[in-house]
């Protein structure tokens, strides 16, 4: 963290020092710059983001669809890139500002495992988790997710 002095707590969710292995963010990158994006491809792909229950048919779940059928594919290759990329268990301190570390029961992008392991290496941090989520709890879980946060930053 460059200027710690600006931050007087941490929240991070669904997050590690490294996410993944290289090569399948790359393949992801490349299949997305030569296949593009397609719903059905979206839709499968949302099934490792989100919990079962979230994924069934509904107005909400097909405007996230809709969302992201209108992203640029070279934006999603960027961040694909980018994530296989980063690996920053090394590089970066370890904030002694309280940290909020969220993880979820289904995430299939950074496990449970992963996130508790990161949120370990803080020294002032807790770990929650929210059961019955995906990558995203914001989206999948709102109203726990959003409870976590007010209890944590005493809103």
């Amino acid at each position: 963290m460059l200027r710690p002095d600006l931050v007087e707590r941490l929240v991070l969710s669904n997050t590690a020092m490294k996410i993944g292995v290289r090569e399948d963010w790359m393949e992801g990158a490349t299949a997305a710059r030569n296949e593009g994006f397609c719903r059905k491809k979206i839709e499968d792909s949302f099934q490792h983001l989100f919990s079962p229950d979230f994924c069934q048919p509904s107005p909400r779940f097909a405007e996230l669809v809709a969302r992201r059928l209108r992203l640029s594919v070279e934006g999603y290759v960027g961040c694909c890139q980018a994530i296989g990329h980063a690996d920053l268990s090394k590089a970066v301190s370890r904030p002694a500002q309280p940290a909020l570390v969220i993880g979820t029961e289904d995430d299939v992008v950074t496990p449970r495992d992963i996130v508790e392991e990161f949120a370990a290496s803080l020294p002032n941090s807790e770990f929650q988790l929210i059961r019955g989520a995906g990558h995203l709890p914001c989206v999948d879980k709102p109203e726990e997710f959003a409870g976590l946060l007010v209890s944590f930053l005493d809103l």
